[in-house]
């Protein structure tokens, strides 16, 4: 297998330990958006989620070596002029959607997907779509419950694939993966 290395400037996230349930989540991994990647990635290991092979941080850096990985879907769409045949759609929806629901298994959403969530594997995984950039992802059921609905929220990423809800500010939940899916594949 061939590793991507990350660096990355420290940049403090808004992540906060009510997005896991896990007690060790700030003790293995700092607050930080790779921080933040490492843990879901070690968290969600499984078909069609990168491996992380390792993670660290100095003073100034956040280091993260992870599975190397292919085009993204909107690399490869750029590469077809913009044109992707209707198997060619459907194949990638269906993978899509297994991830998705994989994730959702585990209680947790990913929140801010588009097609550069979206990448091929490389060499005799090239016919998998794997799911990455888990920086915002957080649990939907925490203390034994669905996270509450709320209103007034600040949704981060891409509008073009947001759903209505986190365009006007509710708490996202699986429902808005779902949606962001289906905008993505327009």
């Amino acid at each position: 297998d061939s590793i991507k290395i990350i660096k990355h400037k420290k940049i403090k996230s808004n992540i906060t330990e009510e997005n896991s349930d896990d007690e060790n989540y700030h003790d293995e991994f700092n607050d930080t958006k790779l921080g933040n990647e490492s843990f879901w990635l070690s968290y969600l290991k499984g078909f069609g989620i990168p491996k992380l092979y390792s993670f660290g941080y100095n003073s100034n850096y956040d280091l993260i070596i992870m599975e190397l990985l292919g085009q993204s879907l909107n690399d490869l769409f750029k590469l077809k002029n913009k044109k992707f045949s209707l198997k060619t759609t459907c194949m990638l929806g269906i993978q899509m959607i297994d991830r998705i629901e994989y994730i959702h298994s585990l209680k947790v959403i990913h929140t801010n997907l588009k097609p550069n969530s979206f990448l091929l594997g490389k060499n005799s995984k090239s016919h998998i779509l794997f799911l990455s950039d888990f920086c915002s992802a957080r649990k939907y059921w925490q203390n034994n419950a669905h996270i509450k609905f709320s209103k007034g929220n600040i949704n981060f990423g891409s509008a073009k694939f947001l759903s209505l809800n986190a365009l006007n500010g509710y708490e996202l939940s699986r429902r808005d993966d779902l949606e962001s899916i289906a905008y993505i594949n327009r």
